[in-house]
């Protein structure tokens, strides 16, 4: 049974990162996940040069690497077969020699990099992730440090089919951005499919290869794409079953209704991600509004509510408006409280429709079911690059519209996006 008091730990253990030495903090994270172990070297001074002098004699390493950016660099620890084999016990380390050995190449090493600057692309981080992985024969899973959030970097390598003597490097996976003082719940999720035991409950791995190959399953984007179809089919299923049979609706009319209204949930998430919507100063729109709505409206014990008050103030009076944009009229002011700094769009896809006149509102539970089991679980966090190999992402906002429009379980339909 997955440990729900892990996902606790994990977010406990993400403070540390605010208040302790990165070495420190990222070592209390990866004892978090089940890694652990004594076998260690120290880099000394704890610099890029330091670490050049240790592991890069010859200084191969170049623009890419990015070393005038390092503030520190330590070797945490290297996880060998020994070491998953002794987490599966429940032991600590069955080392001996407590000194890491860079030629073993069926482990991994543990480094952690603190950087200068607060922000960084997922091309830079790839960038030093994939240039330090080259002075190695083993992968090497980097955390990284910037600013207030730290983001782990980790490297799939196979044996060359030229040369069975050589690896190939292949693409980076990161778990981007993830802020330290309040965490976003995707990246919890994604930290705790990669622990240790949830790992073993998963893929039953025996030795270092396997773990290996549990780590690249895990953070293969078609799995997590999966992933987030499964979830947006369930909870759509969900929402489409709350509509009163006594509206005697078909299937079709019922489906055409709970897709419009997804959609537009799913657009406002793009329009979210670029920037364009705030309420109270925050980004993370959705959510914002919700917590708003729960604070301050007195009739949300009565009945459900959020559709109403505040989605369809949105869609059809912000968003888009029959007489055009209001945004700047007095009598518009209330309306701006309810829904915050808004663009105005003018038709398409708000446009207020019959059924959105007349039909069902969406239940307060449906809406937070939304919101947190699929908009920021999955898809708001593919703008941060919550956790997307080098090149690609989890689904964006549109492509979700366009596989629910297509139909992955339906026919298309002429009414949706």
């Amino acid at each position: 049974m997955p440990n729900p008091d892990l996902k606790y730990a994990i977010q406990d253990a993400l403070l540390n990162f605010e208040r302790q030495p990165l070495a420190e903090a990222a070592g209390v994270l990866l004892n978090t996940l089940g890694y652990r172990s004594d076998k260690t070297l120290r880099v000394s001074p704890n610099t890029a040069e330091g670490f050049q002098t240790m592991f890069d004699p010859h200084k191969q390493l170049k623009a890419d690497a990015r070393l005038d950016e390092w503030k520190s660099v330590d070797l945490l620890f290297q996880i060998t077969g020994e070491e998953v084999g002794a987490a599966l016990r429940g032991q600590e380390s069955l080392f001996v020699n407590k000194e890491a050995d860079t030629a073993l190449i069926q482990s991994c090493l543990f480094f952690a990099v603190e950087l200068k600057g607060a922000a960084y692309s997922r091309k830079d981080l790839a960038g030093i992730t994939h240039a330090v992985n080259k002075l190695f024969p083993m992968p090497v899973m980097l955390v990284f440090k910037h600013g207030n959030a730290v983001s782990l970097a980790i490297i799939a390598r196979r044996t060359s089919r030229r040369d069975a003597s050589r690896d190939v490097l292949e693409k980076v996976t990161l778990i981007k951005d993830i802020a330290c003082a309040s965490p976003h719940r995707a990246h919890i999720e994604i930290l705790f499919d990669l622990s240790a035991q949830e790992l073993w409950r998963a893929y039953r791995f025996t030795n270092f290869s396997e773990l290996q190959h549990a780590w690249e399953k895990t953070l293969d984007t078609s799995e997590l794409n999966n992933k987030f179809f499964r979830e947006y089919r369930r909870i759509f299923e969900e929402a489409e079953a709350v509509i009163p049979a006594t509206l005697n609706w078909s299937g079709e009319r019922k489906r055409l209704y709970t897709q419009r209204f997804f959609n537009r949930l799913l657009f406002i998430v793009f329009l979210e991600r670029k920037g364009w919507l705030k309420f109270n100063g925050r980004r993370d729109y959705l959510r914002a509004l919700f917590e708003d709505y729960v604070k301050n409206d007195p009739e949300k014990r009565r009945e459900a509510n959020f559709h109403r008050k505040r989605l369809n103030n949105l869609f059809f009076m912000g968003l888009n408006h029959p007489s055009g944009d209001k945004r700047q009229e007095a009598a518009y002011r209330p309306i701006l409280g309810l829904i915050g700094d808004i663009p105005f769009l003018n038709g398409g896809l708000f446009d207020e429709e019959e059924d959105d006149r007349d039909g069902p509102l969406f239940p307060d539970p449906i809406i937070a079911t939304i919101l947190n089991e699929l908009v920021y679980r999955f898809v708001a966090s593919a703008s941060r690059n919550s956790c997307a190999r080098s090149g690609s992402s989890l689904p964006s906002p549109r492509a979700a519209i366009r596989w629910r429009v297509r139909g992955r379980w339906g026919r298309r339909s002429s009414h949706g996006v």
